[in-house]
């Protein structure tokens, strides 16, 4: 991979945009899925792992370094989330900001059987998983007494996202600070 090419990935996080890809990136994207699927299936952290080596970014967070550091220190945070480029992201700006990411689901059905954990306090949510929403998963976590914040490219005036208007909504794209933020919010709710 070129100096180029890494300095295109670098930027996938920024406070002004989540993702900024030029042409040259295609062929990255392309080799990062391919290693993704050779991947151990034993879950998105692994495959998250494995992007980070072929991007040649193991180690290296893709968040902008702003005030927002420990803002979260010690609050585990479950992350659904079915891009892995998006998932890693929100990884790395939770964990700069002092969270502990308990795990990362890609799906529906993973994100089901890990809402039952009681080893988090909050979650982050993707609202749309594929052709699915994330609404079973966030009617389970209402249950529970769970708060979260759903991440979506919507718009909170969306008719999908009606049940869910009383919740924190974040739009994507959204800076490290909004999310930091959004989060801080519903732990306070």
């Amino acid at each position: 991979m070129t100096t180029s090419q890494s300095r295109t990935v670098a930027t996938l996080m920024s406070d002004a945009a989540i993702v900024r890809m030029t042409s040259n990136c295609s062929n990255l994207i392309n080799a990062c899925t391919t290693f993704r699927h050779s991947c151990d299936q034993r879950g998105l952290h692994l495959r998250n792992k494995c992007a980070w080596q072929v991007l040649g970014l193991e180690g290296r967070a893709m968040v902008q370094p702003t005030d927002d550091h420990d803002q979260l220190r010690g609050v585990r945070v479950l992350v659904v989330e079915d891009d892995s480029l998006l998932a890693m992201d929100l990884e790395a700006t939770l964990v700069h900001a002092g969270a502990v990411v308990v795990d990362l689901c890609q799906t529906l059905d993973e994100a089901m059987l890990r809402a039952d954990a009681g080893d988090f306090a909050v979650a982050v949510l993707d609202f749309g998983l594929g052709s699915e929403t994330v609404s079973p998963v966030a009617r389970q976590l209402v249950n529970r007494g769970v708060p979260f914040v759903l991440y979506t490219g919507k718009s909170r005036h969306e008719p999908s996202l009606a049940e869910w208007r009383h919740c924190s909504i974040l739009q994507k794209p959204a800076s490290t600070r909004a999310l930091v933020s959004a989060v801080r919010a519903a732990l306070s709710r």
